[in-house]
């Protein structure tokens, strides 16, 4: 018996021992990147653009963003995102989809995470999304992007981000000014919000409700629904806000940073 149950360790050991090999050999960016190419071939138009394509070696790909003196900038998203940059993608599905927004913030000059977030050096997909315990800075997904944009452009409306302009109105129409400060302006009867968008999710009071404890986006959201719902004895007043203007009022508190970047990046004046 003991024979027979030594062999079938062995047996096991030996699978996670393969397993463990397939898997630092080939990483699943290769797998993407072949699919890519395949893609690529497709809709290549010439011999020359379908001989680049086949040249091109299977690597990680690799952007630096010095202006921004961050390690967090060092991207490796470009590696399985490989037709961020490339019209001809824009029907093609994810991960392979044309980033419009690269024409106005060419990727070698923002990158990636400092508008998407994530972890832009990770090179499995739970990783780069920020999926990962400890990590706080989670993908922006859908419309909660419009965020990104608001820590640079400071003006009412930012063309391409609709929500987060929506989410300015809603500020000043709630009135929330009259006891919260952003940037010197505003009231001190509640919370200093000019950092609460850098705020990480177990700086939150989560109250009774710690086994929800999921994301900040998270956090913000219910607040907005039910402002007693983490903390009963709140004094901030129920709006009783509907998901719409809710969704719109957590993006701008996300845009709330105070990020600095270089001068340049900014495309008007700053607070």
């Amino acid at each position: 018996m003991w024979n027979r149950l030594f062999s079938i360790g062995s047996v096991l050991l030996l699978m996670l021992v393969c397993a463990w090999l397939w898997r630092d050999l080939e990483p699943e960016w290769r797998s993407y990147q072949r699919d890519y190419k395949k893609r690529a071939l497709q809709l290549a138009k010439t011999d020359r653009e379908r001989e680049t394509i086949g040249s091109e070696p299977l690597a990680i790909k690799q952007i630096m963003v010095d202006q921004f003196k961050r390690t967090s900038h060092v991207d490796r998203c470009m590696t399985c995102h490989l037709g961020a940059d490339n019209p001809d993608f824009a029907s093609v599905p994810l991960p392979f989809t044309y980033c419009p927004q690269l024409e106005d913030h060419p990727v070698e000059r923002f990158g990636c995470s400092v508008c998407h977030l994530g972890q832009g050096f990770a090179t499995t997909t739970e990783a780069a999304h920020g999926y990962e315990k400890h990590w706080h800075e989670p993908l922006l997904k859908g419309e909660y992007i419009d965020a990104s944009c608001g820590k640079c452009h400071f003006e009412p409306y930012v063309t391409g981000a609709p929500m987060l302009a929506i989410g300015k109105r809603l500020y000043d129409f709630y009135g929330c000014l009259h006891c919260h400060k952003i940037y010197k302006t505003g009231g001190t009867a509640g919370p200093d919000l000019t950092k609460i968008g850098a705020k990480q999710a177990n700086w939150y009071d989560w109250g009774e409700h710690h086994e929800e404890e999921v994301s900040k986006i998270e956090w913000l959201f219910t607040h907005f629904i039910n402002s007693q719902y983490y903390d009963p004895a709140s004094k901030m007043t129920n709006y009783d806000m509907n998901e719409y203007n809710a969704k719109a009022m957590t993006i701008y508190m996300l845009s709330l940073a105070d990020e600095s970047y270089p001068d340049e990046y900014y495309p008007g004046e700053k607070p």
